[in-house]
């Protein structure tokens, strides 16, 4: 039965404009703030979600989602689930249509992939 578990999904490291290392970032989620989920959405990279994942997986129990905050020309926009990095600069419209394209890709290809958006949360809180 899943369990009801505390997230933060939105989160930058010294990869962008943050003040942690995606390690000390880790840390501090899972071992100060008793987060069960982050996702790290540095400004147009996900250098340092990966970094972060990487380093979560080996040593701490906390779920890291790979995201980014995209630059488009209308904004920022959050895509999470990444395994690429979208170039800024786009529209909105192509900067959505980006973050979405390997999904529709294997949907066209019948192979199934996580969805972009997560959906497990209600209150403020993460369903796992």
């Amino acid at each position: 039965m899943p369990r009801w578990g505390r997230a933060d999904l939105h989160m930058h490291t010294t990869v962008s404009d943050g003040w942690p290392t995606p390690s000390q970032l880790v840390e501090h989620a899972a071992r100060r703030a008793g987060l069960d989920l982050i996702a790290i959405t540095d400004h147009d990279t996900i250098e340092g979600a990966r970094r972060a994942a990487d380093y979560a997986a080996r040593r701490t129990k906390l779920h890291v989602i790979v995201g980014e905050e995209v630059s488009s020309r209308d904004g920022h926009i959050i895509g999470l689930f990444l395994e690429h990095r979208v170039k800024p600069g786009l529209s909105a419209a192509a900067t959505i249509h980006a973050i979405h394209e390997p999904v529709l890709a294997d949907a066209a290809a019948g192979a199934h992939r996580e969805p972009r958006a997560w959906s497990g949360l209600a209150g403020g809180r993460a369903r796992f």
